[in-house]
């Protein structure tokens, strides 16, 4: 999985970089190898916000959410991503459950 970070009126430090690296890495679960992410942590007007562009095999994602301070504004988006890829896993599951049908159902 490849990540990108990009600020907009922030300063990058190593611990920052660490804890999204972290954070976004843990996406891999749901994500194939082949995957990109880039990140975008912005500040303009007293503001934060993070925006998340997510490029898989089969679909692009992107998620964006402001915040009173950088990790929250990151948390949450990185929250939002976890539920919308769990959900869309759980809906290929099930898609692929009702092609298929167990050999015990199939027997009897």
């Amino acid at each position: 999985m490849q990540v990108q970070i990009h600020y907009q009126g922030l300063t990058s430090s190593p611990w920052m970089e660490w804890f999204i690296l972290e954070r976004v890495e843990k996406l891999s679960r749901h994500l194939n190898r082949s995957a990109s992410i880039q990140v975008e942590l912005t500040f303009d007007n007293n503001r934060y916000s993070t925006s998340l562009f997510i490029h898989s095999l089969n679909h692009d994602y992107f998620f964006s959410n402001p915040g009173l301070n950088l990790y929250e504004s990151f948390n949450t988006t990185i929250e939002k991503v976890n539920q919308a890829l769990s959900e869309n896993k759980r809906n290929t599951l099930r898609r692929i459950n009702k092609r298929f049908f167990s050999i015990k159902e199939g027997i009897s």
